[in-house]
């Protein structure tokens, strides 16, 4: 097998085994431990949205809602997809109804910090970067992005 048709088969090979975790996890979500599937969940949805394969995020993220609208992580993942297609109003919903879900999640600050920096209201995004920041002790990235919003917006002070 050579490289060309190796590398896409074992994107499939682990798009598979992500699809398999996905409904292993939204099955057994409310039976067996919820707190810990909550969590793992989460990190299920991150890795999914972030390993290049965004266009399966979406209906994982609506299966996880079926089970329990009060998660907070799939309404993240809504207004990213919702931003993409210019559906700015809708993506901002979305990210309020996370926070308000859930205003002390890293994720859900994160989240919101990056949709609102990418509207371009970098002042905005400033308290909810320093909320993640803070929420994190190991949130380098989160620091670097406040960096940038000071800088953008020529904040000598907190540069």
């Amino acid at each position: 097998m050579d490289e060309g048709t190796l590398i896409p088969a074992l994107k499939d090979c682990m798009q598979w085994q992500l699809d398999a975790i996905v409904d292993t996890h939204l099955s057994n979500y409310t039976e067996v431990r919820p707190n810990r599937g909550k969590s793992t969940l989460t990190s299920v949805l991150q890795l999914r949205f972030w390993h290049g394969r965004a266009e399966h995020a979406l209906p994982a993220a609506e299966r996880a809602l079926a089970i329990d609208p009060g998660l907070p992580e799939p309404y993240c993942v809504k207004a990213r997809y919702l931003q993409e297609d210019d559906r700015i109003e809708e993506a901002n919903r979305q990210m309020e109804t996370a926070l308000r879900l859930d205003p002390d999640s890293w994720d859900v600050n994160k989240e919101t910090a990056f949709l609102i920096f990418r509207q371009g209201r970098i002042k905005d995004a400033i308290p909810r970067f320093e909320k993640a920041a803070s929420l994190m002790d190991t949130d380098y990235h989160d620091v670097d992005m406040l960096m940038t919003c000071y800088r953008a917006i020529d904040d000598r002070e907190n540069e």
